[in-house]
């Protein structure tokens, strides 16, 4: 009986850490988004100990946001940290995609692209 109890709980932990995994990517709209921005936010973000800029699609108005080993926090939190570090640029318009992911990210450029 005890057995059977602890074996339990040694079963149901791994489904408690599978739900608290790590962000390691965020995705964001800006209809502000331009290269020159885009540009802009790489170079400020090289060295910062949290966020680096990764790739964007200008004419879909999209990027990602990269988290850095060690940065702790939900997606909203993350989001409203990066926001407030480009809060002195002129992208100030900007929304978070939570429900993206890379083949969404790259279908609706592929989209954009082509003019739909």
């Amino acid at each position: 009986m005890v057995c059977a109890t602890l074996m339990s709980l040694f079963v149901s932990t791994p489904s408690l850490a599978q739900t608290s995994h790590s962000i390691d990517i965020i995705y964001i709209e800006s209809q502000q988004l331009t290269p020159e921005i885009y540009g802009q936010l790489v170079k400020q973000f090289q060295t910062d100990n949290t966020f680096e800029v990764g790739e964007a699609c200008v004419p879909a108005h999209v990027f990602t946001v990269k988290i850095k080993d060690g940065a702790t926090g939900d997606i909203n939190s993350l989001f409203n940290a990066f926001k407030s570090k480009v809060s002195n640029t002129s992208l100030t318009q900007m929304s978070l995609l939570s429900d993206f992911n890379d083949e969404k990210f790259m279908n609706r450029c592929s989209s954009a692209r082509l003019g739909r």
